[in-house]
């Protein structure tokens, strides 16, 4: 018979990874520890869902998936990750008003609405895909590496404007469980044309 740790036991050990992800990512911790947690806050910023639809307009592609997972609840930014905004990028002088915008708003979780404009369909997600698991079941072949790195979730964070709404700062990071990450800040202008990468910025960007 298998003998479960019991329940302070696990939460020591989510709390490990919790710290694990906080220190390396500088994000949020995204676990669910069982303990009771206010509602976050209703993210419904048009302008902020546009410029997040755009990042993940090729994101089925990228990782060879037919439905995009998004993790409901957006990043939380720890000052002290080693890619932290202020760590990871020199912020030019035009988007200093948008990153103290990000910085704010990044103190605190918000919760994602069904408000993604996305030619692939895709999922809230609030609770741990399967892909995590490999902790316990490490992948036996290519197609299981495959298929848990198809099946991980974008953690995404609230964008971060100017007053104008004219320049934007997003981090967005794609978690496949223990088995690999990536990630990458976006600074964004928006022209008559609508909103687009800026290529005069040297964007910070992660593997793992």
């Amino acid at each position: 018979m298998t003998s479960w740790p019991d329940k302070s036991t696990r939460i020591s050990r989510r709390l490990g990874i919790c710290v694990a992800f906080t220190l390396l990512l500088g994000l949020q911790c995204w676990v669910d520890i069982g303990w009771g947690k206010k509602k976050p806050p209703i993210y419904d910023d048009p302008e902020g869902y546009a410029v997040l639809s755009l990042l993940l307009s090729n994101a089925g592609q990228d990782i060879h998936s037919p439905t995009i997972l998004i993790n409901s609840t957006s990043a939380v930014e720890g000052p002290d990750g080693i890619t932290s905004l202020e760590k990871c990028v020199k912020v030019p002088e035009d988007f200093r008003e948008a990153a103290d915008d990000y910085l704010q708003k990044t103190k605190s979780s918000y919760l994602f609405l069904e408000k993604f404009a996305l030619k692939a369909p895709y999922r809230l997600v609030s609770k741990r895909p399967r892909s995590f698991d490999d902790l316990k079941h490490p992948p036996k072949s290519d197609k299981e590496i495959a298929d848990r790195i198809s099946s991980g979730m974008f953690i995404l964070s609230p964008v971060g404007f100017d007053s104008g709404h004219t320049h934007a700062i997003v981090r967005k990071t794609y978690l496949c469980g223990s088995l690999c990450g990536w990630g990458s800040y976006h600074f964004l202008v928006k022209s008559a044309g609508g909103w687009e990468e800026t290529k005069g910025v040297t964007r910070c960007s992660w593997q793992f």
